[in-house]
């Protein structure tokens, strides 16, 4: 396991699916940390954390809890791909805005390092080869993707301009113990729940879309990996390196649980959804020395674990609302 430095630490979006299992992470390593959040902690801080409840978007809030040589992690995103194709605005003023008046903080802070959380995901758009290295072009085709590629091209401005050293992990599709349910993000949470309380698998399109799923404690490792880093590449990859589609989602979940010709309703493709995505991890495996260490199937045996000790697992009908996304 990567080896965490000892330094001040500020996680922003620390209550979040991949900030909460970063916080696990620097707790165990004894990483003083002050966590930004828009809501109390679940359950008492750890004795390293500062636990600050305010919004991402109050600037001086974001720069009462910058000190000189922390690193930062920037891990909030206040959209989805489905959410941001609507509200377009509402992606500029919470997600962008907020992190270029982040970036001009930082710089007066003089914080050691910044790390972002981009989306592997997203900002590619439809791939002409994989795996897909840093390299390929970026062509996002949702305005979720477009607002992540905005925010990288700013920090690396910064960066040039005014020597702030920066990191971006574009980072694949997260899942694993922690990741909430009957959302508009997660695949793997809302099928799994879907299974557990007899509900029909809900799938975008014919099933075939193919995903790069990474597990969220291998990432909570990557952004560690990020903060030691200090060589000249500022985008890597985080993922698994390979592709599962959908639909085999859904049959190792009925696998998993004994199910077996558990329904399955397909919706409309949606236009926003590429084909394929999986990324080329070759670079921070070389660079940064993290490799994913998790393997499926035990990272979705923990998941099911997780899910039926913690959540209430009740039907939910979903012609009641919004169908989850993948």
């Amino acid at each position: 396991m990567l080896t965490t430095a000892r330094r001040p630490t500020v996680v922003l979006g620390g209550s979040g699916f991949i900030g909460s299992a970063l916080r696990r992470r620097l707790a165990a390593d004894g990483v003083p940390a002050t966590i930004l959040s828009r809501s109390d902690p679940a359950s008492p801080p750890a004795d390293n954390e500062t636990w600050v409840v305010g919004d991402f978007a109050e600037t001086q809030t974001v720069r009462a809890i910058l000190t000189e040589g922390a690193d930062v992690y920037h891990l909030i995103s206040e959209s989805t791909p489905a959410k941001g194709n609507w509200d377009v605005e509402t992606d500029i003023t919470r997600n962008v805005l907020p992190t270029l008046q982040l970036l001009k903080a930082a710089v007066d802070a003089r914080v050691r390092k910044l790390i972002y959380v981009s989306s592997g995901g997203t900002v590619y758009g439809v791939p002409t080869a994989v795996p897909i290295p840093e390299t390929a072009e970026t062509n996002p085709i949702s305005a979720y993707g477009i607002g992540k590629l905005a925010i990288e091209k700013y920090l690396l401005l910064f960066q040039r301009h005014h020597g702030l050293d920066v990191q971006i992990l574009r980072v694949a599709n997260p899942y694993g113990p922690g990741q909430q349910p009957n959302r508009q993000q997660g695949v793997v949470a809302n099928l799994l729940y879907q299974g557990l309380t007899g509900a029909p698998f809900q799938i975008w399109g014919d099933g075939s879309v193919q995903r790069d799923f990474v597990h969220v404690d291998d990432v909570a490792d990557s952004l560690i990996a990020a903060s030691n880093y200090g060589g000249p590449h500022r985008v890597m990859n985080v993922g698994s390196g390979y592709a599962i589609a959908i639909a085999g989602i859904a049959d190792h979940i009925e696998a998993a649980l004994g199910l077996s010709g558990h329904p399955r309703i397909h919706h409309e493709a949606r236009s926003f959804d590429v084909p394929v995505n999986y990324l080329d991890i070759s670079l921070i495996r070389r660079e940064a020395g993290w490799t994913p260490r998790t393997d499926w199937s035990k990272g979705l045996k923990a998941t099911i674990g997780w899910m039926t000790k913690t959540l209430p697992l009740e039907f939910v009908p979903y012609d009641s609302g919004p169908v989850p996304s993948n």
